[in-house]
């Protein structure tokens, strides 16, 4: 009788062990992700800010300090969910990687393909779709977390 009580224990401990396991790793796995999304997201503001604000302006609205009042066309606010909607992310990303005049636009934006790597690019992407789907800056929110 003892066996069988013995042995039914140890039983519930290896179930509630291995639940356990279960819940954890994916627990981390989520983490994981939502870290990678948020360092991608991080990186493509550095970018963003080294590379595009200039004539995008630092809230990518359109409000560059450099050239904004010379520029014909004048740069696009990235932040229109309108623009964002009929821009396809392969069209961003050939314009960032070949300019702007991969869509022919004007020669203003120039290619970045020999200075950032494709990964670069699409962290700049993934910082500029970010904005669209809010309207704050999503790393300000995360640093409440």
């Amino acid at each position: 009788m003892e066996t069988k009580y013995t042995f039914w224990i140890k039983l519930s401990f290896v179930i509630v062990f291995v639940l356990m396991s279960i819940c954890c790793t994916q627990q981390t796995n989520m983490t994981d992700s939502k870290i990678s999304v948020n360092f991608n997201i991080r990186d493509g503001k550095r970018l963003f800010l080294h590379f595009c604000s200039p004539c995008h302006g630092e809230n990518a609205d359109g409000s560059g300090r450099y050239f904004p009042t010379q520029i014909d066309p004048q740069p696009p606010d990235l932040t229109n969910p309108d623009y964002v909607l009929k821009t396809r992310e392969e069209e961003v990303f050939g314009v960032i990687k070949r300019g702007s005049q991969e869509i022919g636009k004007s020669n203003y934006s120039p290619p970045y393909g020999k200075v950032l790597q494709d990964e670069e690019i699409r962290n700049i992407i993934d910082y500029l779709y970010s904005l669209k789907k809010n309207d704050k800056d999503p790393l300000e929110e995360t640093k409440k977390d």
